[in-house]
C-alpha cells in the first residue's frame, strides 16, 4: 500500500524456497525478490515457489574472473540463471 514494487527477502537461500512459499500464503499479493545465496543451482526453485525475481552478486560477477579477464565465463554463467528461470 505505501508504493513499493517489490520486497526483499534476504538471505533468501538461509531459508530456501519452502520459506518463500509459506510467507507467500497469507501475503500473495506481494511481490518478492529472493536474494542472498541465489546462484544458478537455486534460482529457479525460488521462481517456482513464487519469487518474482532474484537478486545475484557475487554469485554472478566472479571477482577472480573479472581480474582475469573471463568475461566470457560471466556472459556463460548468466546464461544458466536465465535458462534455470525460463525453466519454470
Amino acid at each position: 500500500n505505501a508504493g513499493a514494487d517489490f520486497v526483499k527477502l534476504f538471505p533468501s537461500a538461509q531459508f530456501g524456497p519452502s520459506y518463500l512459499k509459506s510467507v507467500l500464503a497469507p501475503l500473495n499479493n506481494v511481490r518478492i525478490l529472493a536474494v542472498g545465496g541465489i546462484n544458478e543451482k537455486n534460482v529457479g526453485e525460488f521462481i517456482k515457489a513464487g519469487a518474482k525475481g532474484a537478486g545475484v552478486g557475487g554469485n554472478l560477477v566472479n571477482k577472480e574472473w573479472i581480474s582475469n579477464g573471463k568475461f566470457e565465463a560471466i556472459t556463460e554463467l548468466a546464461k544458466e540463471f536465465v535458462e534455470a528461470v525460463n525453466a519454470q
